[in-house]
């Protein structure tokens, strides 16, 4: 999971290669929301604000 989370939230997901989708089964998904959102909150515990979050400066850009 982490190596997903890792491709998408790369400098915000703006890469060539960040994955756009998953493929999950139906009986999967709340497993796979739960272990996604973990694997999130461990790479950036503050969310869109930690200081590893990549972000857009200011307005203007």
């Amino acid at each position: 999971m982490d190596s997903i989370v890792f491709g998408k939230l790369s400098n915000s997901g703006q890469t060539c290669v960040a994955p756009d989708y998953v493929l999950v089964h139906e009986d999967d998904l709340e497993r796979f929301i739960a272990e996604y959102s973990a694997s999130v909150s461990r790479f950036y515990p503050q969310g869109p604000t930690s200081q590893d979050y990549t972000s857009i400066i200011s307005d203007r850009h």
